[in-house]
């Protein structure tokens, strides 16, 4: 085991510092794409409507952890970095501290796995085709993000009829629910729809504002950029 695997395992669980010790040694062999890091997650600067990267996952195992490919909307409300859309990618074997092709094996499975997911969702078009294939997985069963997300977008891109569709359809499947989440989802959901059906650009400009709240709840203020 090299000196710095050793370093790495000093201490138990790998840490946020031990993660910015192995992206030093990738970062070169990825320049030129805007990459920087927070955290544990690596993204793509400047963010605009979504932010796109991968996330070094902890796992149970103190000396392992998971990568993890994702993208969020923005002008959806977020708390932190969630896993709505993405996956695990690689082999999950590989990535052990003690590995001594860990990095190599990294460079490799961001280079032909995670590169290729993260320019497919770079357009608003390739984000609706994951978006509506995320819905369409396990149909009639749905993750009600993914369908919020799935109106939103498609105001984003003009389409006002398919957007009420896709709004009334979850505001019916979520009538009777009173988890607090789930209420404020619900919500949402009806203050888009107003603003739709007054004018699509006042829906727009509450994404914008929503947009603006959640680079601020999730740190990227100095990452922000154009749309």
């Amino acid at each position: 085991m090299s000196q710095f695997q050793d370093w790495l395992l000093e201490g138990g669980r790998m840490k946020t510092k031990e993660v910015a010790v192995i992206w030093r040694k990738l970062a070169p062999s990825f320049q030129g794409l805007g990459l920087v890091i927070k955290g544990r997650f690596v993204f793509i600067s400047p963010v605009g409507d979504f932010v796109r990267g991968v996330y070094f996952e902890e796992a149970f195992d103190s000396t392992a952890f998971y990568l993890r490919v994702l993208f969020l909307p923005l002008f959806v409300p977020q708390e932190c970095i969630s896993f709505i859309h993405g996956e695990r990618i690689g082999d999950n074997l590989l990535w052990k501290i003690e590995n001594p092709d860990l990095i190599d094996n990294l460079r490799a499975v961001i280079q032909t796995q995670a590169l290729p997911f993260l320019e497919s969702v770079s357009t608003l078009a390739g984000v609706i085709a994951c978006v509506e294939k995320d819905v369409e997985r396990g149909w009639p069963r749905y993750n009600s993000h993914h369908m919020e997300e799935l109106a939103y977008l498609c105001i984003k891109n003009g389409d006002h009829s398919e957007a009420l569709k896709w709004l009334r359809h979850l505001q019916r499947d979520l009538e009777n629910e009173t988890t607090p989440w789930i209420i404020d989802q619900r919500n949402r959901t009806r203050l888009i729809e107003t603003k739709l059906l007054e004018s699509p650009e006042a829906a727009l400009n509450q994404f914008e504002d929503w947009k603006k709240q959640t680079i601020i709840t999730l740190g990227l203020e100095k990452y922000a950029g154009a749309n």
